[in-house]
């Protein structure tokens, strides 16, 4: 048990006025005590801050409301947040979900030695009505400490998980590209140990607002055209560039990451990528961990890397030219 650990809860908000209440009341009714609320408000423009400041009057624990002068959005603003918290444990919060009234306590009693946890989340849509559907159906649950399973995917949402004060160290500040829950999860696994629980603990809704990756991946949102494909593989050897650049890598590590980020980058000017698809038969299994995806999909995955990229950039690049011209 670790009830006499200090809890911290971190929320962000933005013009959350219609779910709002209905978060702060799941956490009301918590069966163990929550030592703060930190909420950091990305300059709403609707009731949200009335409502936070009415429920300071009457919370049962100490609630911080910062108000940001102007928009960081949703990224930095968890970045703030996360480093405004003082508990021993601290558990993100989206402003649109319910939380289970166990939910914190399942957590913290099953944390152990672990530097992360996270359980299942259960659908809802926009007027509260579950769906049918969890987490655990769109994504594979990870757990343990290998860091392949989060290097090109992510199987934690912000709202499930709850990590140790220790983990500061290693994911402030944010780096550029990531997603925050993405990045707390990968350098959880990175640098200790992560176990989720089966149960499902949040009533996670899904509407056309949310932002984690999580969120879009479950919703199917889908906005890549033919040509933005170039721009999401430099946005993703960017973000294999900043792994392999982390300064807690160990040599072992980084001299992985560094192998796949040159390999991936090389792609673009190879017709047959040798070595990329070589690393992929050695290491693919723990790179698609997390994707719940047909036997018949894993091939094609790793049949498309030994395809390289130049004939399409080259395409890409004439057709690029030819549009500044006009």
């Amino acid at each position: 048990m670790n009830h006499s650990r200090k809890i911290s809860v971190a929320l962000c908000t933005y013009n959350a006025g219609i779910y709002l209440q209905e978060f702060i009341d799941s956490l009301v009714i918590q069966t163990i005590t929550i030592s703060e609320l930190i909420v950091c408000d990305d300059y709403s423009t609707d009731s949200t801050i009335d409502i936070l400041e009415k429920f300071k009057t009457i919370a049962p624990f100490e609630v911080s409301v910062f108000r940001n002068s102007s928009r960081l959005g949703f990224y930095r603003n968890y970045e703030k947040a996360i480093s405004l918290c003082n508990g021993d444990f601290i558990a993100l919060a989206d402003q649109d979900d319910i939380w289970h009234s166990n939910k914190l306590e399942t957590l913290i009693n099953k944390i152990d030695n672990h530097v992360l946890i996270y359980s299942d989340s259960e659908f809802i849509d926009h007027t509260g009505a579950i769906t049918g559907e969890k987490m655990t159906d769109k994504v594979v649950f990870a757990d343990g400490n290998d860091y392949r399973n989060f290097i090109i995917s992510n199987c934690i949402s912000g709202h499930s998980m709850l990590f140790k004060r220790d983990l500061l160290k290693y994911i402030l500040p944010f780096p550029n590209l990531l997603y925050h829950d993405w990045w707390i999860a990968y350098i959880a696994a990175l640098t200790g140990n992560i176990i989720y629980i089966a149960a499902p603990l949040v009533k996670y809704r899904i509407h056309s607002n949310n932002t984690s990756d999580i969120s879009n991946f479950v919703s199917g949102k889908k906005n890549i055209k033919k040509w933005e494909a170039f721009k999401r593989f430099d946005n993703s050897l960017a973000h294999y560039t900043i792994l392999s650049n982390y300064v807690y890598n160990t040599p072992e590590q980084k001299a992985l990451l560094s192998k796949f980020a040159y390999l991936f980058a090389r792609q673009r000017y190879q017709v047959l990528c040798f070595g990329y698809f070589a690393f992929w038969l050695k290491h693919g299994k723990a790179l698609l961990f997390t994707r719940k995806i047909r036997y018949s999909k894993r091939l094609r995955i790793y049949s498309k890397t030994l395809i390289g990229l130049l004939p399409k950039h080259l395409l890409y690049r004439l057709a690029s030219c030819c549009k500044n011209r006009e």
